[in-house]
């Protein structure tokens, strides 16, 4: 499945050259002149490896004896969690949080010519969604009378604090922890109808 997530991006460009060659030629009472244009394309291109983000959720349902029902959500990559009525008040959230960084290679370009370059500021600063695993962890909202958090699913991995750039600021877990990409709670009141899942 994993082989479906990535993909290569390409942008390509064409540079088009157009060079004006005049020949003046001195005939004694009158100069000649000879205009010619002379045009010269090139196609380039750069590929980047990316992975495609499909936020494809299967839910499952249960009824209790008691009238509460059970709701579990699965969710291949990370995701932020899912709501239960249509108000929102009642969400699920797994151990995924997510933030937003530019890529520092960007900040300056180098603008060449045939005779000279300038390193001039970027218009182009991208930015990347980066998931990471937060110490608040799986929880369910409103915290006293919302939704019963029962199970989560996942694979146990290492703390990724490590990979984490030094600028970075974020309450990401500093041990072992359970991916959550599963999730399923027991609650009073879910409206099928209004569950909202909710990716990056």
């Amino acid at each position: 499945i994993e082989a479906d997530w990535r993909a290569n991006l390409t942008l390509e460009a064409e540079i088009r050259v157009q060079l004006k060659k005049t020949v003046r030629t001195d005939l004694g009472n009158r100069t000649d002149v000879d205009v010619t244009h002379r045009t010269e394309s090139r196609n380039v291109s750069d590929s980047v490896a990316v992975e495609i983000y499909d936020l494809s959720a299967s839910p499952y349902y249960a009824e209790y004896p008691d009238g509460d029902a059970g709701v579990a959500i699965f969710q291949a990559r990370p995701w932020q969690g899912y709501t239960l009525t249509e108000d929102g008040a009642a969400r699920v959230r797994g151990i995924w949080r997510f933030y937003t960084a530019r890529n520092t290679n960007w900040d300056t370009l180098v603008r060449s010519n045939r005779t000279d370059s300038a390193t001039v500021e970027s218009d182009a600063i991208p930015v990347y969604v980066h998931a990471y695993p937060s110490r608040i962890g799986p929880r369910a909202e409103p915290v006293r009378d919302g939704p019963e958090l029962i199970e989560i699913w996942g694979t146990d991995r290492p703390s990724p604090v490590g990979t984490i750039g030094e600028t970075i600021n974020i309450d990401i877990v500093n041990q072992s922890y359970t991916t959550t990409y599963g999730v399923g709670v027991r609650a009073e009141d879910v409206d099928r109808e209004a569950l909202h899942v909710a990716g990056i």
